[in-house]
């Protein structure tokens, strides 16, 4: 910018860049204020539907047990009407456990998937994974079932050598049962699965023993 000598000049100058550039200015500003208003306002229809869902999965998880019907029937109004909340995974998890306990396993799958495929959360697709494969192992997909347990992370580590151990030994296949578990039981922190595990290889040990 040029160096003024009197304040009139400087004062001339300024109107004279207006002039040129005021419209802009004014559109730009209007711009930003158009886009703060809108940032405001999608904010605020997120957190009014992130409420709602919430509202509605209360619902569910009091209906859970005693009333397991509702509870579909909200889960399914959940995933409806907010499938891009955590609440519409949380609410397809609690429906593939109702699906299971109906012995509805091809639903259930459907519930799983749909968290697999949905989720943004890698702890929560890592669960729908170790689901969807004890549920596979119980309709006889043992070959999809292994390659998902196979695929677990580190968040259920323990959890997916043990189902890698249900599956190999329902194989047939003993010797790599053992193995898997004996990874579940040095990965497991919980004593009350630490047992669980102790009494698969148990029951490993105590069929050799008879066979031999």
């Amino acid at each position: 910018m040029e160096v003024y000598s009197t304040e009139e000049e400087q004062i001339e100058a300024l109107r004279r860049w207006w002039k040129e550039n005021g419209r802009l200015v004014l559109i730009a500003l209007a711009l930003v204020l158009l886009a703060v208003f809108g940032w405001r306002t999608w904010s605020a229809n997120q957190a009014g539907r992130a409420e709602a869902a919430s509202v509605q999965y209360e619902q569910m998880m009091n209906a859970l047990d005693t009333q397991p019907q509702q509870a579909m029937e909200i889960g399914r109004s959940i995933v409806g009407e907010y499938p891009s909340t955590s609440y519409a995974d949380f609410a397809s998890l609690a429906m593939a456990r109702i699906a299971v306990e109906e012995d509805d396993l091809e639903q259930a799958e459907a519930h799983l998937r749909r968290v697999m495929g949905s989720t943004s959360q890698p702890e929560l697709e890592e669960l729908a994974r170790l689901r969807l494969g004890h549920v596979l192992l119980s309709r006889g997909d043992m070959e999809t079932a292994l390659s998902l347990a196979e695929q677990g992370g580190a968040s259920y580590r323990a959890a997916f050598d043990e189902l890698r151990g249900d599956i190999y030994l329902e194989q047939g296949n003993r010797e790599a049962a053992r193995t898997a578990y004996s990874d579940a039981l040095a990965a497991y922190q919980a004593p009350g699965k630490q047992q669980v595990v102790s009494m698969k290889l148990q029951n490993l040990a105590d069929t050799k023993d008879a066979e031999e």
